[in-house]
């Protein structure tokens, strides 16, 4: 509850990752599940892995340029191969 558009305005970073179901592993991504519970897109980088979720799908880029696409609503977990 800090000021808009300032680091102190934003939640907790745990906090936020749970709440999109984000974990990040190593050299993987523990994917999302459930609906998106924000309305709009979310993109998270973590060493090297980037997440996109959006409303009805999650694009995960690893740092070798692999993708993987999810498009359901069941737990997923993503790795390099």
């Amino acid at each position: 509850m800090g000021e808009a558009d300032s680091l102190e305005g934003l939640a907790p970073t745990g906090l936020f990752l749970q709440l999109l179901g984000v974990q990040f592993l190593k050299r993987a991504a523990n994917c999302p599940f459930g609906p998106q519970p924000i309305p709009w897109a979310v993109t998270v980088k973590f060493k090297g892995i980037t997440v996109l979720r959006q409303s009805d799908k999650t694009s995960i880029i690893f740092p070798n340029g692999q993708t993987a696409l999810v498009t359901d609503t069941r737990p997923h977990l993503v790795q390099m191969s």
